[in-house]
């Protein structure tokens, strides 16, 4: 089954890229190597644009901070000449949020981050799945026009726990979780 973790974030502050490295490493590096179908959506409201990162096609990325401040870079630097393709397996899309939410939540098991949602080990996924997607905010929580507008699109609540507030940690979870079901 793929994975989609998609964030949004309300802004890009200093503080947030090294938590969006610790992100990147949960929920696409898997021990010693990169964990195959899943997908990465990093959105933020004030650059205009989604950063995708795609592990089957990721090349050349390793889970120290050097590399990880590498790769971002690039995407920056491409983001400000509107380059699609700044690295191996990250597409830059410039379309707002919850367009990218549409292209990826038809026919499929979608979640987003909430303290009201089912437990995570409580799940219930009946059949196989194509792809599970799992939304988080990002600095805060979502508002109610953005809650409304997830549960439009088809998406249940789900909370993976009661005491993690960092999105890398609720990621980690759910990882731990489809991994233990044999998804």
């Amino acid at each position: 089954m793929d994975r989609t973790y998609i964030l949004r974030a309300h802004s890009l502050t200093d503080n947030v890229l090294s938590e969006l490295f610790n992100i990147l490493r949960a929920a696409i590096m898997i021990s010693q190597g990169i964990r195959k179908n899943t997908h990465l959506i990093l959105s933020f409201e004030n650059k205009g644009f989604t950063i995708i990162f795609d592990s089957s096609k990721l090349r050349k990325v390793s889970p120290d901070d050097s590399s990880l401040n590498g790769v971002f870079r690039k995407i920056f630097a491409a983001a400000k000449v509107g380059k699609k393709t700044p690295h191996w397996g990250v597409t830059l899309h410039y379309q707002g949020f919850f367009q990218v939410l549409k292209n990826y939540s038809a026919n499929v098991k979608t979640f987003y981050d909430s303290k009201n949602g089912v437990d995570v080990r409580k799940l219930v996924i009946r059949g196989r799945p194509r792809r599970f997607v799992f939304a988080v905010f990002l600095q805060s929580e979502w508002c109610n026009e953005e809650k409304e507008h997830l549960v439009r699109l088809g998406f249940k609540p789900l909370r993976p726990s009661r005491k993690l507030i960092k999105p890398s940690q609720l990621i980690t979870l759910v990882n731990n979780e489809l991994d233990q079901r044999g998804f």
